[in-house]
């Protein structure tokens, strides 16, 4: 801050952001050398890089936050996480639409119109794994993670534990990330007591039909859950070969051989 004072830049430490920082040093800068366009051009690719990183952050924050909130069963701030013109499909229940749409499920459906989570009830939703790449307009974003969950005494279902991933995609709208599309793949239900059969509640993964009450539209993927296997699609590269990783023929052979319950 004292840099920031000795070249004439006063901030509120409220509003201080390292690319707000950056751009002032670029002004600054500029103004003392203006024929230096490689320092301009470096300074400039800093401040986009360090822009990356706040956004990352932030991304990080909401899936988090996310989490947080499902735990205890907060359904009116999930809700608020999401931007107006957005989906979320969990498991086989079916897509819902925009924000109206992830409050029917969300608070509706999951919630039964409460909010809080009920005494005897744990609902645990913990998100790990975060990889997160902002797509190069710098005002959309993609990330996949895992979760770990702990269920018991959650409406009619017996005490489980369950595992997915999330592949999720992201909007900055007036300077905040929010959700515009979620998916979740569940990878097993299984009881605590059964050890890893899934067979007692892979009925909460859905029937086949990828619908459930008040969704807009089915789920299209037909992904079952273990004993059966599928492999959620990779929205990023190899980081290391930089090819796309392509699921799509093991999932064709995954979904052959998915056999779901009755439920």
């Amino acid at each position: 801050m004292k840099l920031l004072t000795s070249i004439g830049i006063k901030m509120n430490a409220r509003h201080f952001t390292i690319p707000l920082l950056a751009a002032s040093l670029l002004s600054f800068l500029t103004a003392c050398s203006p024929g230096n366009s490689d320092l301009t051009a470096l300074i400039k690719a800093q401040a986009k890089r360090l822009q990356r990183v706040e956004d990352v952050q932030a991304i990080e924050k909401l899936e988090r936050a996310y989490g947080y909130y499902v735990d205890k069963h907060l359904w009116d701030q999930v809700v608020d996480l999401f931007a107006e013109e957005s989906s979320v499909e969990l498991d086989q229940r079916g897509i819902f639409l925009n924000k109206e749409g992830v409050e029917r499920l969300f608070l509706g459906r999951l919630g039964r119109g409460q909010i809080g989570i009920a005494r005897g009830t744990l609902f645990n939703h913990i998100q790990v794994q975060g990889v997160v790449d902002i797509d190069p307009g710098g005002l959309t974003a993609k990330g996949r993670y895992r979760t770990i969950v702990q269920v018991a005494g959650f409406g009619a279902n017996r005490e489980f534990w369950s595992d997915g991933i999330y592949e999720n995609e992201f909007i900055k709208e007036n300077n905040v990330w929010k959700f515009s599309k979620m998916k979740f793949w569940p990878t097993y239900y299984t009881p605590f007591d059964e050890g890893w059969t899934g067979e007692q509640a892979a009925c909460i993964n859905g029937d086949g039909t990828g619908l459930s009450e008040g969704a807009d539209l089915p789920s299209p993927d037909g992904a079952g859950v273990f004993p059966n296997v599928y492999f959620p699609p990779f929205h990023y590269k190899n980081p290391v070969t930089g090819e796309e990783v392509d699921v799509s023929a093991l999932n064709e052979r995954a979904i052959a051989e998915t056999i779901w319950p009755e439920c």
